[in-house]
């Protein structure tokens, strides 16, 4: 089961080491870094803390959903 908010929005419910690592890609993208590579590194580093999201064509995360099992 997942849960359907999107964390991205309400970041104070995300744990302390996750929300390091979403600070550290928006720091990545503002000093310019490829959007698609950065997205993609951000789901492998966010994937063990159990998180995945999306994204679109401009390359913008959307979406952040916490993984559970039923």
């Amino acid at each position: 089961m997942e849960n359907t908010t999107d964390l991205f929005d309400t970041w104070d419910q995300l744990p302390t080491d996750v929300i390091t690592i979403l600070l550290a890609y928006n720091e990545k993208a503002d000093e310019g870094a490829e959007k698609y590579q950065l997205c993609r590194d951000m789901q492998a580093a966010l994937a063990p803390h159990g998180y995945k999201f999306d994204w679109g064509l401009d390359g913008e995360p959307f979406n952040l959903l916490l993984i559970t099992n039923q």
